[in-house]
């Protein structure tokens, strides 16, 4: 991923601290409190990564792979990358730490107003519920 920053020009920022790699976590609400991005950048096999309705639970605006799923979780198309678009991949955070603190702040709302509306647990028993009714149905 460094070569990936290096490549699209983002190092400075980077070096800055505008952005950080932080890996695989075993705790993601706490590496989220501290994130103003998720990046999200499988290359396959992902269909809705639990990480991506974390991060709009959290108000974290979400930059990905447009794989299985993952497009759900992005507010802005800028933000849905093709998976193995390393260059796109790295220009979409590029473009997501230059925007200014007002456009993040409206792009963590609305992950925030997205998770209420589609991950509440009320909201995801609901559509268990009307699985399972579907499925005994048939």
């Amino acid at each position: 991923m460094v070569n990936v920053l290096r490549e699209s020009g983002a190092s400075e920022l980077a070096a800055a601290g505008r952005i950080t790699l932080d890996g695989p976590t075993s705790h993601p609400n706490e590496v989220l409190a501290r994130s103003s991005a998720l990046v999200i950048s499988s290359l396959y096999g992902e269909t809705s990564p639990l990480v991506g309705a974390e991060a709009a639970g959290n108000g974290v605006p979400v930059i990905t792979s447009d794989i299985g799923n993952c497009r759900q979780f992005v507010d802005d198309p800028r933000f849905a990358v093709p998976a193995g678009d390393r260059v796109a991949l790295a220009a979409a955070m590029l473009n997501y730490a230059r925007m200014s603190d007002a456009e993040r702040r409206a792009l963590s709302q609305s992950a925030r107003k997205r998770a209420e509306k589609m991950y509440s647990p009320e909201r995801v028993a609901q559509s268990y519920r009307a699985e399972f009714a579907e499925l005994v149905s048939q």
